[in-house]
Parts: structure tokens; C-alpha cells; sequence
């Protein structure tokens, strides 16, 4: 197999199934540096890892549920991405310091993990995504810990809550060009508060009084294509609704305004 392909061992159940060492076996004759696999048991996880995964600089970990113990990637020296959709036991990550060259991380989906102090740890990083794909349930103790990350550009995160309710550590990323989080999970002022701190800099979707959507949600006597910023906001119709979606806008931009006149006030308490 080319070593441009990525070499791919999920297995056909929908839930991921159970891959065995067998399969696992067919690294062996592959010179691929990139992996798919799905369906790793804690023991066909070690196995993979102790025999196998230092061959690869990318791997993705698709339907894994069943791992608890995560700290042999922490002997993969030579990792630059890894991302991994689905954990149900793991209550914590790993050493991830131990991977200097890892680059792109993702955890999606990961049912017990709720801090991102060992993520801090992995000072190389530059792409960070966590959270949930579909229902968007998952709490984090704090963004505390990303303050560490000095070179992270990308940072897309899908929760249902910071339980400190803070966003301020986001404004202490000098890199950071993107951010992405759900429109509803912190509040216009706070919103309003880092978009005069990083909005001049960082792409985002969250650094604006409302976006709209390409597909309108029909109720019936509207066309709801425009969500405005901000926990507990509305979804509005952009054409009927025109005048509301104005006052927002002002609102929000006459509190970036003055934010950006007194960078000495500190993140809004709600």
C-alpha cells in the first residue's frame, strides 16, 4: 500500500465490532504511515501500540469504546496526529508531554473525560477538538488548561457547558486563528468580551452578533435562518424579523466597542 493512503482496519459492525490480532496483523505488510482502526479491546489496544504503533505518524481510533487505560500512546514518540471518536471507560487521557511531535488532536465523544489537563501537557499541539458529534452532552471542568498550548491555531470545541464558565483562557492564545464552540454556550457579554480581545485576529463564527444558515428551519410562518449570539438567543427569520436582528447587532457591537476602549475589564461573571 502507498504510504499517501491511509491503511484501514475498521471493522463492518456499526458499533465498531471487535478486531482481532489477526487483523491487526496486516501492518505488517503495509508501509503506510497513516491508520483507521476500529473495534480495540484494552488488550488489542496494547497489542496495536506495543507492535505496531510507531509505524504510524497519523492514526484515527474509530469506535474504541471499550479502553480505560489510554497511557501506552504515551510511547508514541514520533506521532504528529491522533484522533479518536468514541470512548466510553477512559476517566482520563494520558502523559501526552511524552509526545513531543503531536501536532492534531481530536477526542470526540469520550463519556467520562471531563478535564483538559493532560491535553495542556502537549505544549507541540497546534489543532485541538473535543466534544461530542451528534448529541451535544458533554461538560468540561474548565478551558484553564489551554492557556498552556502557546502554538495552537485551530480549537474547535462541542459541549453542553464549562462547568467555571469561563472562556477567558481563549484570550490568552497568541496563535490561535480559529475557534469554533456552540452559539449558545456562553453569553453575548462574554462573547462580546473576546471578540474585542481576539476577534481582530481569530475566524469565527461565535465573534459575530448572529449567523445565518444556508438551510432555513420552516415553522410554518417563518423561515428561521439566523441565529443570534449568545446563550438563551433566538433563531430568527432574516427577512421578517430584520428590525430584531438590527437591535442585537447594535447591542453587541456598542459592548465589543467597549471592551476594546478598557482592555482592563475582565471577562464578564454572566
Amino acid at each position: 500500500m502507498s504510504h499517501n493512503h491511509t491503511l484501514n482496519l475498521v471493522e463492518a459492525e456499526i458499533g465498531g465490532g471487535r478486531i482481532s490480532k489477526k487483523t491487526i496483523d496486516q501492518i505488517e505488510s503495509s508501509d503506510s504511515g497513516f491508520l483507521k482502526i476500529s473495534g480495540l479491546t484494552q488488550e488489542t489496544f496494547e497489542y496495536f501500540v506495543g507492535n505496531y504503533g510507531g509505524r504510524f505518524t497519523s492514526i484515527e481510533f474509530w469506535k474504541c469504546p471499550l479502553i480505560s487505560d489510554l497511557s501506552p500512546l504515551e510511547t508514541l514518540g514520533d506521532i504528529e496526529a491522533i484522533s479518536y471518536y468514541w470512548n466510553q471507560r477512559a476517566e482520563k487521557l494520558w502523559d501526552m508531554s511524552k509526545n513531543t511531535r503531536l501536532t492534531r488532536f481530536a477526542f470526540e465523544d469520550f463519556t467520562r473525560v471531563k478535564s483538559l489537563e493532560q491535553v495542556s501537557a502537549c505544549t507541540s499541539l497546534k489543532e485541538l477538538t473535543f466534544g461530542n458529534k451528534v448529541w451535544v452532552t458533554q461538560e468540561i471542568d474548565s478551558l484553564e488548561p489551554l492557556k498552556q498550548l502557546k502554538n495552537l491555531c485551530k480549537l474547535g470545541f462541542y459541549i453542553k457547558k464549562v462547568l467555571d464558565g469561563r472562556l477567558a483562557p481563549i484570550s490568552e492564545l497568541p496563535q490561535l486563528s480559529s475557534v469554533d464552540f456552540p452559539l449558545n454556550l456562553f453569553s453575548t457579554e462574554k462573547l462580546a468580551w473576546l471578540t474585542s480581545r481576539i476577534g481582530d485576529k481569530t475566524q469565527s463564527r461565535c465573534l459575530a452578533p448572529y449567523h445565518r444558515i444556508e438551510k432555513p428551519i420552516d415553522d410554518g410562518s417563518k423561515k428561521k435562518d439566523t441565529f443570534i449570539v449568545g446563550k438563551r438567543k433566538p433563531l430568527l427569520d432574516w427577512n421578517q424579523d430584520r428590525e430584531r436582528i438590527s437591535k442585537y447587532t447594535q447591542k453587541f457591537e456598542a459592548l465589543v466597542a467597549k471592551y476594546k476602549a478598557n482592555l482592563s475589564i475582565p471577562e464578564p461573571e454572566k
